[in-house]
């Protein structure tokens, strides 16, 4: 689980936090915004440390929801 507030880590550097979080059900994966630095923007892969525990993270390169509502309204 996820709610904002969690580490953003690549390797060993702590790069930022997340600023929210929650369970993408359309997509059925947790997703967080959150914000690094410029010069660490175009990496695919991060962790987020959430409980204690980095998981592996996914950049997506577009945004992870439906703004036609065609999943919803299918």
């Amino acid at each position: 689980p996820v709610y904002g507030g969690e580490a953003i880590w690549r390797g060993d550097t702590l790069l930022g936090v997340t600023s929210s979080g929650g369970y993408g059900h359309t997509i059925q994966k947790s997703v967080v915004y959150g914000y690094v630095p410029a010069e660490h923007a175009g990496h695919e892969t991060y962790e987020i440390e959430t409980f204690g525990h980095r998981v592996p993270a996914t950049r997506s390169p577009k945004a992870p929801y439906d703004p036609d509502r065609r999943k919803i309204l299918a």
